[in-house]
Parts: structure tokens; C-alpha cells; sequence
């Protein structure tokens, strides 16, 4: 009874081993191995172990002898187990170091420091590298707006204005994703005199907290240094912007410039514009007003994304400009009944912005020249970067600058143009 006794005691303590052997086994080696040696045959290994080890539990023992045995069998057979885990944990902890080291060092979207000179850094993912810009680069003036702005000669502004800017843009984007980018760049960067931002009409009256895009890489926006792994562990990050960094650097390439930074790539002349255009054939002649609630959030809109960065920043210039738009817009809006809606909308946007002595308000809608010259647009709202040179030197030299003395006048006139303009002559062939 008492041989009984200890070989039920011993049988519990291999079972209780077996348990934690198996945990072990399944849970952390063999997960690693198949990471690591995706081909080796990881479920013909854990079969042969497990038999093992029901082998040394499970055989029957007769003698003490026996028993020690079969321990030190079960024991040493752990200490390997333990062994093999611990050389792929480290090898596994090392590779990680290594891909992450790699990542840092390079930055290619400079969250950890200012590009490296020995490097060349292709600039083509706005939304993953304006953060860094704004963080690192040397500047005294912010560029911004959507795609309305990225066709800016950031040259031509340090030329015009006498300063050293950045252009940090982002195509579709509301008022809000803008607005978070400057207030990001005046925080970090105490010398920055000037910003220069781009509204859209078509994004005056959308609601305050509107974002087009969902899933923005904000681990790279924060400061939080844990949320970081999903930069510096992204396997797509490593192959795709460290190499290719890495190659781009090897194949002789320079590092983009602001002229060149998203810039778009498309076709311009008047036969694109006009395939974007799908003209209506009829007039509405009743005209829409804008709603009570449009008006509401409009107001909203620019209170939280527009004017409360520039109470908070008294000492910084603020140039804002409403992004001009082809005569093929003017003519849907007039066609449609919406030139009334468009004139109170740009009211209420003059009103508020020109309550602050840090604004500088300018329209460039008179501009009939400007906006007639369809050889120079893409589609319907989108100029190329010869054209931004006129906004440029209009914006230095306060041409078409907006007053609390001259705005309403300013509003006549844009009513008048395009409520009267001969739209036809645009089509002639």
C-alpha cells in the first residue's frame, strides 16, 4: 500500500509536470518555431514529444530506481525545451530590436527625428509624413489646405514673402484635419510667424467634427511612445518606406521638394475640365437660400477649426484665401440656382474671419481671367502650379483683399458677374 501510495503521488507529480510541459510546449515554443521556421514540421515535433512524454508517465515502474530515472528522463527533456525556447525568444526579441533599430534610424516619416543627410527621402504620403514635417524640419511659415494648395511653388512663397515655409497638405481633407496639423505645427514650433491656408467653399458647411477619412495613423500625431509599435513593428512600413528609402537613396534620387511635394500628377488642358463637366440643360430660375441649420453649422465649423487658432496665436500672420474655382463651376451653380446659397455662405465665412486683427481675408473670385484660363485646370476646381503663382504674388502684394470696408461691395460684384456672365462662349469650339 505504501509502494501504492508514493507511485500515486509520483503519477500526480508527472501528470501536474505534463500539464505545465504541454502549456509550455504549445503555447510559447512551439508558436515561435512556427513563426521563425514556417517549414519545418512543427506538428510531427510536438506529436513525438507529447508521445515521450506519456512514455515516462504512463509506462508503469517498478523500482525507485526506475522512478529517479524516468525523473531526471522528464527533467532533462524540459531543461532542452527550456533550452530551445529561450534561443528563439532571444532570437525572436533580437529580430524585433533589429526591424524596430532599422525603422527608427531611417524615420521615413521623420516621427523620431529630421531626415537623415546622408539619405534621400521620397515625400509622398501626406497623411503619414506632414506630422514629422511639422515636428523636425526647419520652417517659419505653414502652407496647408487641401488639394487646392498642393499645387503651391513653396519657392515662389519664400521668393514673395521673404520666408522659409513648409507645405503640408491634405487632399479631401475638412476643416478639422487642417486645423489640428497647424495648431500641431504652432505648438512645436515656437518661429513660426505665418501661416497660409486654403478654405474650401464646399467645406464651409459641414459639420465641425466631420473627417472624410477613417483609420488616420494617429499613433503617429500623439505623443504617446506605446502606440508607437504600430510604426515601428509594421512590416509594411520596414519593406516598403525604410528600403525604400534605402533604394531610393541607392538609385541616385533626391530628397522631394516642396514644389514638388504633392504635387499632382494629372493632365491639365480645357478638354479635361470639360470631361468632368456633365452641364445641365436647363436654368432653375427660383434660387436656393442657405438653411437655418446650414448656417448653424457653418458657424461651427469655423469657430472650432478656423478662428479659435487664431485667437490662441495673436502674433502669427494668418493669410486665408477661399480656394478660386473654374468658370465651369460658376455655371453649374448659376444653372442649379445655388449662386445666392454660395454668396451667404462666403458672407458669413467674411463676417466672422474679419473680426480678428491677425487675418489676412482674400477672394480671388473677380478675377474672371483667372478663372476662364481652362488650358490651366484639371476638372472643375483644380488649377495647376503655373496658375498658383498668380495666388501667390495676389496674396503678397493684398490684391484682392478682403475689408470690413470693401466686402459687400466685393459680394455685389461676384453676384452680379456670374448671375449675368455669357457661360455659352465657353463651349464654342
Amino acid at each position: 500500500r505504501k509502494h501504492s501510495a508514493t507511485m500515486l503521488s509520483k503519477k500526480a507529480g508527472f501528470l501536474l509536470f505534463h500539464t505545465l510541459y504541454l502549456s509550455i510546449l504549445e503555447q510559447i515554443v512551439l508558436p515561435l518555431l512556427a513563426v521563425v521556421f514556417q517549414s519545418l514540421p512543427i506538428g510531427l515535433i510536438h506529436t513525438n514529444l507529447y508521445k515521450m512524454i506519456h512514455f515516462y508517465i504512463f509506462a508503469g515502474h517498478k523500482t525507485k530506481n526506475a522512478i529517479n530515472d524516468e525523473l531526471n528522463g522528464c527533467l532533462l527533456i524540459l531543461f532542452c525545451i527550456c533550452l530551445i525556447a529561450a534561443v528563439f525568444i532571444g532570437a525572436f526579441l533580437l529580430l524585433m530590436v533589429t526591424v524596430a533599430g532599422v525603422t527608427i534610424y531611417i524615420d521615413p516619416f521623420f516621427h523620431y527625428h529630421a531626415p537623415l543627410k546622408q539619405y534621400a527621402y521620397p515625400l509622398n504620403n501626406p497623411r503619414y509624413q506632414n506630422d514629422g514635417i511639422t515636428r523636425y524640419f526647419e520652417y517659419d511659415t505653414i502652407v496647408t489646405g487641401t488639394s487646392m494648395v498642393e499645387p503651391f511653388s513653396i519657392s515662389y512663397v519664400n521668393q514673395a514673402f521673404g520666408v522659409n515655409a513648409i507645405k503640408v497638405c491634405y487632399s479631401g481633407a475638412a476643416f478639422k484635419e487642417i486645423d489640428e496639423t497647424i495648431k500641431r505645427g504652432l505648438e512645436r514650433n515656437p518661429n513660426v510667424k505665418m501661416v497660409i491656408r486654403g478654405l474650401d467653399y464646399q467645406s464651409l458647411t459641414v459639420d465641425k467634427d466631420f473627417e472624410k477619412y477613417d483609420n488616420l495613423p494617429t499613433y503617429l500625431y500623439n505623443e504617446n511612445p506605446f502606440d508607437d509599435v504600430s510604426y515601428i513593428f509594421n512590416k509594411e512600413v520596414l519593406l516598403f518606406r525604410t528600403f525604400g528609402v534605402m533604394e531610393f537613396t541607392q538609385n541616385g534620387g533626391r530628397t522631394t521638394t516642396f514644389d514638388q511635394y504633392s504635387l499632382p500628377s494629372d493632365p491639365y488642358g480645357k478638354e479635361y475640365a470639360l470631361s468632368y463637366y456633365e452641364r445641365s440643360k436647363k436654368i432653375k430660375k427660383k434660387e436656393k437660400t442657405l438653411s437655418e441649420e446650414a448656417k448653424t453649422r457653418e458657424v461651427e465649423n469655423l469657430k472650432q477649426n478656423v478662428s479659435q487658432t487664431i485667437i490662441e496665436n495673436p502674433d502669427v500672420e494668418f493669410y486665408l484665401f477661399f480656394c478660386p474655382y473654374s468658370i465651369l463651376y460658376w455655371d453649374k451653380t448659376y444653372r442649379s440656382g445655388e449662386l445666392k446659397q454660395h454668396i451667404e455662405k462666403e458672407r458669413i465665412a467674411i463676417e466672422e474671419l474679419l473680426q480678428y486683427e491677425n487675418v489676412h481675408l482674400f477672394s480671388f473670385d473677380t478675377d474672371i481671367e483667372f478663372n476662364t484660363r481652362l488650358e490651366h485646370f484639371r476638372d472643375t476646381t483644380h488649377y495647376d502650379q503655373y496658375s498658383t503663382a498668380f495666388l501667390i504674388d495676389y496674396l503678397a502684394t493684398g490684391k484682392y483683399e478682403l475689408t470690413k470696408e470693401n466686402y459687400e461691395a466685393y459680394l455685389e460684384q461676384v453676384y452680379n458677374l456670374y448671375k449675368n456672365y455669357d457661360y455659352d462662349k465657353i463651349f464654342e469650339k
